[in-house]
């Protein structure tokens, strides 16, 4: 191995922080220690141990990747120093690609773990979870996604994200930016797998007290950092830890990144330190950055708009924060959505997946276009369509059982000589009318 490689990165002349309110610590991608250096990992719980209280640590990040190969042995090395911090500094961990799903959780779910977090989108699977808790006077919500989450787990996130509205959000997973600052891409587009740009698109963007996403997995040298602004027109930062390629050209250095957060909670100083050799490392790694200050309340409690119960069981409310094209999209087949309102489609909205939505004696309005390319159902309402152009609601394959009348609901469609539903080539074109959709199916 060649030492050689990091001799310019070094950032010796780098003054470390001191006078931070507390800070966070983020352990990027460890395979490559775990794999081909496992004596090193040691360096890594040492230095968090001995300096808990120098450096006031909140609490530790896994970006991972903890294995290389998801061996046996492998996950053996990494039990035994990241338990370590078991009792003394709360810590999370993510699955990555390395990671298998069998390993991951033969490893770490059990009651020691599971303990530090107060749920998780299915109890017997521990990638995705959430934890609270108070630093200062700032409450923090904490999440973490499993590798590449699935729309369901980003919808159940969202929900947690709801809940707990007037908490800092700090979201976790491995893939989320790339070595370059951009996003991640290559997610599927089915919603099984979503990468950093649809993580961003799906769930980070839209709520306000979101203002972190930690992650790993892709190579580089320095810890890379982008801001960008929320639908609501808060700045969420991202930052991406892995240092998994240092690590693999010279003797693993145990790099970490300490996220230093100010007195006036109004900056997020990084630092990027080598555990092994105890130096800072990357001149470009060592940065300033403003964020937003916490304030509770500039957070309104939800206005809950939909009970979700999805395909693998799990039920959950979502508030109108989350579109209703975004709700209806993004559900797997086999999902039923309850509406605990009326709601408006003013974008034009897809249903691609056998759901099932249930009105609940509400009514679904909309002006624009309603797709269907699957068999659902709709039940206990009205779906309105009111548009002054041609509404199309394409049906595809789907057989649906409709009773047409007009806005003013005067005409039924067997009272009509001129139906205001007319097939063609698989469409239903509705042209001003009010569509009662009981027993759609």
């Amino acid at each position: 191995k060649n030492i050689g490689i990091v001799r310019d990165l070094w950032a010796d002349d780098h003054t470390p922080v001191t006078d931070s309110a507390y800070s966070f610590v983020v352990v990027g991608d460890t395979q490559m220690t775990v794999d081909f250096d496992p004596e090193n990992l040691h360096y890594i719980y040492d230095w968090i141990l001995d300096n808990k209280e120098t450096k006031n640590i909140q609490y530790v990040f896994g970006m991972g990747d903890i294995t290389n190969n998801s061996l046996d042995v492998e996950w053996a090395v990494a039990y035994e120093q990241i338990t370590r911090l078991d009792g003394k500094i709360p810590y999370s961990l993510v699955r990555g690609n390395h990671d298998t799903s069998n390993g991951y959780n033969a490893t770490f779910n059990n009651e020691a773990y599971k303990s530090m977090f107060e749920g998780f989108y299915t109890e017997d699977k521990i990638e995705n979870s959430y934890v609270t808790f108070t630093v200062g006077d700032t409450k923090y919500l904490h999440i973490t996604l499993d590798y590449a989450p699935s729309n369901a787990v980003l919808n159940w996130a969202a929900s947690i994200i709801e809940r707990y509205y007037d908490h800092f959000v700090i979201i976790s997973t491995h893939s989320y930016i790339q070595g370059d600052g951009s996003l991640t891409t290559g997610g599927s587009d089915d919603g099984s797998e979503n990468d950093g740009q649809q993580i961003w698109d799906k769930l980070a963007s839209k709520y306000k007290n979101v203002f972190l996403v930690l992650s790993g997995h892709k190579f580089t040298t320095d810890v890379v950092y982008r801001q960008d602004t929320g639908v609501n027109g808060n700045i969420v930062t991202g930052i991406l830890t892995n240092g998994q390629c240092i690590d693999l050209k010279n003797d693993a250095m145990g790099l970490v990144s300490i996220l230093h957060f100010s007195e006036d909670g109004k900056t997020l100083t990084v630092e990027y330190y080598s555990t092994v050799y105890d130096r800072y490392f990357g001149k470009n790694s060592q940065f300033t950055l403003s964020i937003p200050e916490y304030n509770p309340e500039n957070y309104e409690a939800p206005n809950y708009l939909y009970e979700v119960t999805d395909a693998n069981g799990v039920t959950y409310s979502l508030s109108d924060e989350r579109t209703p094209s975004l709700i209806f999209s993004s559900l797997e087949s086999g999902s039923t959505v309850k509406l605990l309102g009326d709601i408006t489609l003013n974008s034009n909205t897809s249903i691609t997946k056998n759901i099932t939505i249930d009105l609940n004696g509400h009514s679904i309005t909309t002006s624009g276009r309603f797709n269907v390319n699957s068999s659902f159902t709709v039940k206990n309402g009205t779906i309105i369509i009111d548009a002054k152009e041609l509404v199309y609601v394409e049906v595809g394959n789907t057989k649906a059982n409709l009773t047409f009348s007009d806005v003013d609901l005067v005409h039924t469609a067997t009272a009509v000589k001129k139906p205001l539903a007319e097939i063609r080539d698989g469409s239903i074109t509705l042209d001003n009318v009010r569509a009662t959709a009981e027993n759609w199916s």
